[in-house]
């Protein structure tokens, strides 16, 4: 219609069309102006994160901090930067499952945050710490450290921290089989959902309650709520979101006994983590293949996916979760009679 304005563009729409020149303004600032190189990986990080590009923004990042190395006459100013600049490392290493990295990099942004007072930043790292302890199978470490940060963020009445660190301690309590207190803590993340601005954390809410769902045998309410979740995902471009519903959708898929179909969405979530370089969920999505193949009695993929996960497993240090052991078990006892 003649006249009307455009939708209004967000940064990230922004950042978007502008990869090239973000790439020119890093590697000029880390010539030119460390501190300027901090503030831009900075605040490019988020955009990193939801758009899958884990690995660029790692590149940034390693580049600006090793122009802007912290001492201790740096000031206030260089260490506040420092930690955004760590935070934003920290979270990609954890998300390309590159703990011991993530971890390094994430308690020296704590020990910065807390030196300077920074109660987001203090809640941040301590989360991260409990998102890193979950995906290697410490769940009491990550629910200490969850805990820790939740109660930060109540104290500073930031209603999305909150939410994400609720989230967080239901994805460690399902993740290690206790199904009662993770719907307890992902009810009390959904409440306040509402009361934050559309995006990750609906999705994860989703997500979440939609995989709590399926272990608790509600699979038709489990196959909608993950729908949406791959719904929201998708306006906003985010592929981690796609990729862990598509794998989730693949199991509810298998326990309808709609094998295809369930193989069609395990080999698209595979695919998809591995392009990201999330290793944790790679391994998750060949174990449900292997146990595929297995009950279409192709023993040599079945084997062959088994071992490919095992791998992947050792390589990051990150054990089967409690709730999705069974899932390796049977593929392997269904492997074991068929060479008996």
């Amino acid at each position: 219609m003649r006249g009307a304005r455009r939708p209004r563009r967000g940064p990230f729409e922004v950042l978007d069309d502008h990869v090239e020149d973000l790439d020119r303004a890093v590697h000029w600032a880390v010539g030119h102006d460390p501190d300027l190189a901090l503030r831009i990986v900075g605040g490019a990080w988020e955009w990193c994160y939801l758009r899958g590009r884990y690995a660029q923004g790692r590149a940034w990042t390693a580049l600006a901090l090793a122009a802007a190395p912290q001492a201790a006459s740096s000031g206030a100013v260089r260490a506040a930067l420092r930690a955004r600049a760590l935070q934003a490392s920290g979270t990609l290493a954890f998300l390309q499952c590159d703990y011991a990295v993530a971890t390094d990099q994430v308690e020296e942004c704590l020990a910065l945050s807390r030196d300077l007072g920074d109660t987001a930043g203090q809640c941040w790292a301590l989360g991260r710490l409990g998102s890193i302890a979950r995906e290697r199978g410490r769940y009491q470490d990550a629910r200490r450290r969850h805990e820790d940060a939740l109660h930060l963020a109540r104290a500073a009445d930031d209603v999305r921290a909150e939410c994400g660190q609720l989230t967080g301690l239901s994805l460690a309590a399902w993740l290690s089989g206790d199904l009662a207190l993770a719907a307890r803590f992902a009810a009390q993340a959904v409440a306040l959902v509402d009361r934050i601005p559309p995006g990750e954390p609906a999705i994860w809410s989703a997500i979440n309650t939609g995989v709590i769902a399926r272990l608790s045998g509600r699979l038709e309410e489990a196959d909608a709520l993950l729908a949406r979740g791959y719904e929201l995902s998708e306006q906003h471009l985010f592929p981690e979101g796609m990729a862990w519903t598509l794998n989730q959708r693949g199991v509810v898929a298998r326990e309808r006994g709609d094998l295809d179909r369930s193989a069609r969405l395990q080999e698209v979530a595979l695919a998809e983590h591995r392009r990201l370089g999330d290793r944790w969920r790679e391994a998750s999505a060949l174990e449900e293949l292997g146990l595929l193949a297995a009950l279409r009695g192709d023993v040599a993929v079945a084997a062959s996916r088994l071992v490919e996960a095992e791998r992947v497993r050792a390589v990051i240090g990150a054990p089967v979760p409690p709730a999705e052991r069974a899932v390796r078990e049977r593929a392997g006892a269904m492997l074991t009679r068929s060479v008996g």
